[in-house]
């Protein structure tokens, strides 16, 4: 017996935003411009200079500075939908010694909070380089 099959078509459609975040068990394909929406992808990243300027080769980074007390705020360009977002902070070991501390309580959905300590005793707040990366629902 010989099968002809004429005008055969399959259509698949594209994950929206809220599929791709909740990780649903539909059969669509995550398109290249959402990709950046998916739980496991860095929503920021971006080096800051110990006087709270933004290096090169940053991602959704608009901006840092530090307040009085010498903490620093990292400012989204793109907001995150809550301030439950994951943060990680480390001092730029190549140029200094440190340790960096993201404050989870401090965080805002258009910003978050790092400081960075010097290794020495006492440990206090230090003018410290540091890369900071943060994941989460935008």
């Amino acid at each position: 017996k010989k099968i002809t099959v004429t005008n055969l078509v399959a259509t698949v459609a594209q994950a929206s935003q809220t599929e791709i975040e909740g990780q649903s068990d539909v059969n669509t394909y995550a398109p290249p411009d959402l990709l950046r929406k998916a739980p496991s992808a860095t929503k920021a990243h971006a080096l800051v200079d110990g006087a709270g300027a933004r290096q090169t080769g940053y991602y959704n980074v608009s901006g840092a500075a530090q307040d009085d007390l010498g903490r620093y705020t990292v400012t989204w360009d793109v907001d995150f939908a809550d301030a439950l977002y994951t943060m990680i902070a480390c001092v730029n070991e190549t140029t200094a010694c440190g340790t960096a501390v993201t404050d989870r309580g401090g965080n805002a959905t258009t910003a978050g909070k790092v400081a960075t300590y010097n290794n020495e005793e006492p440990h206090v707040l230090a003018d410290l380089p540091f890369y900071v990366t943060a994941w989460g629902d935008q």
